[in-house]
């Protein structure tokens, strides 16, 4: 693995690489877990937002 400048960096190569890897681990109550995101999702995710906020703003189009 390379050493990422970035966290989006750092995300963007773990999805690739460890896609099925657990990123987060949700819990309820700070004990019980209750759900998982993987890298790969995450990734997806995060990508749908930005495209989200660049349709919304028009940032990043030039």
């Amino acid at each position: 693995m390379n050493h990422s400048s970035t966290l989006v960096d750092l995300l963007r190569e773990r999805s690739q690489l460890q896609s099925d890897w657990s990123a987060y681990t949700f819990l309820q109550d700070g004990k019980t877990e209750v759900g998982t995101l993987s890298y790969a999702t995450l990734d997806l995710q995060a990508r749908e937002i930005a495209a989200a906020l660049q349709a919304l703003t028009g940032l990043g189009t030039n």
